[in-house]
């Protein structure tokens, strides 16, 4: 698989959209689920900071499922686009440099 593509044509690469992706095409449900749960457990044991950045609020399910693993998670909706750091740059340097 090659990153060349011709210029006249908008859609992604196939390796970028396979990156992206991949783990979902290719992994189960149960299976994706174990790995997130290990590495939020993993971020918790090491006590790292956590802040989740999300276009929505999260459902009442998802975030139960996070604040186990991370009781001091922050979460912060910035609404408006499914991608809030390429939306919002600048708040999301903002939240880094804050905590």
């Amino acid at each position: 698989m090659t990153m060349t593509r011709d210029f006249d044509d908008d859609r992604p690469p196939l390796v970028l959209l396979h990156g992206y992706w991949g783990e979902i095409l290719h992994g189960s449900d149960e299976a994706i689920a174990a790995q997130r749960s290990r590495d939020l457990l993993s971020i918790g044991e090491r006590n790292i900071a956590y802040r989740w950045v999300t276009s929505s609020e999260p459902p009442a399910r998802y975030l139960a499922w996070l604040t186990e693993a991370l009781p001091e998670i922050e979460v912060t909706v910035l609404p408006g686009s499914h991608f809030p750091h390429l939306a919002e740059p600048a708040t999301i340097a903002r939240l880094l440099v804050t905590g």
